[in-house]
């Protein structure tokens, strides 16, 4: 790429520079561009003298600069608002945080404590969607599981303005990510 960059601003001078003597000696410009091959204009010292009656100094940008005005009858650039569900590109990949905390319904309660806690978590604004049937987060269709999974959402929607992990005693923080396959605890 680099190389090909190079060619096209070696050539570019040349033209210049062959523009440059046609101003001053009305040279042909295109039988002088044939007598050179593109290897030997990369392989040789090509230099303008500027001193030559050029107006500005030469210059080489790639890709080149246009120096056309914008066209008044195309409309500018739009970015469509929302794409159709089937061209929306899939969510980026899941990535465990690091150093964070879960909350999670510790193990060692009894089942109908935890369930009046998880009544409690997604009356009161948990995520419960994952856990009901279907769910990416329904299996292992536990009391345990659902528990877990809605304290968590409990836990990190409220935990900036004061949201406790405790639930009644059932619930615990835990540094290990709780999330498996398409489950994924959220972290914020």
């Amino acid at each position: 790429m680099e190389l090909s960059i190079l060619a096209v601003c070696i050539v570019l001078l040349f033209v210049q520079h062959l523009a440059a003597e046609a101003r001053i000696h009305k040279s042909k410009i295109p039988q002088e561009m044939h007598k050179y091959s593109l290897h030997e204009l990369m392989n040789s010292d090509v230099s303008i003298d500027i001193s030559k009656g050029e107006s500005k100094s030469p210059f080489c940008v790639y890709p080149p600069l246009s120096h056309d005005p914008p066209s008044p009858s195309l409309p500018p650039p739009t970015t469509p608002k929302s794409l159709p569900s089937r061209f929306r590109p899939p969510p980026p990949a899941y990535t465990k945080p690091e150093h964070a905390v879960w909350c999670v319904a510790k193990p060692t309660i009894p089942t109908s404590s935890i369930q009046q806690a998880l009544d409690y978590a997604c009356a009161s604004g948990a995520d419960c969607e994952p856990i009901k049937l279907n769910g990416f987060c329904y299996q292992p269709d536990t009391v345990l599981s659902h528990a877990s999974y809605a304290f968590n959402s409990y836990w990190q929607k409220t935990k900036n303005s004061g949201g406790t992990c405790d639930f009644g005693g059932t619930a615990i923080l835990v540094t290990v990510d709780p999330s498996y396959d398409r489950c994924h605890f959220i972290y914020s």
